[in-house]
């Protein structure tokens, strides 16, 4: 099992919050957290593979978590990743967080 994930902020990335109210739910249930660590170490840095940019970048993201108890931290990876394989995620503009969790879901489906 995965142990809790410490319990702090993201920052707006100029219009992200719909980005980061997704992912702060989804770093919230054990069973994604397990899954993007079992994933991880089979992914190639250099991957131009969607679910792979999205993996890497939420790792990321979640050692960031891990090793900043209470502090903001950044969504930036996650951008990027989603600006690579979905720009119009990382358009500036404000997005329906349904949307991209069902993005962010149906990406990983896609790796299993």
């Amino acid at each position: 099992s995965s142990e809790p994930m410490n319990r702090v902020g993201f920052r707006n990335e100029g219009n992200s919050c719909f980005l980061n109210a997704v992912l702060q739910c989804m770093v919230c249930i054990p069973e994604f957290c397990n899954f993007v660590k079992e994933n991880v170490s089979s992914v190639s840095t250099n991957s131009n593979n969607p679910s792979s940019l999205l993996i890497l970048a939420i790792w990321s993201v979640m050692q960031e978590i891990a090793k900043s108890p209470s502090t903001a931290i950044s969504v930036y990876p996650v951008l990027l990743a989603l600006k690579r394989v979905a720009p119009y995620f990382s358009d500036g503009y404000q997005h329906d967080a349904h949307e991209v969790y069902s993005f962010l879901l149906q990406e990983l489906e896609d790796r299993k």
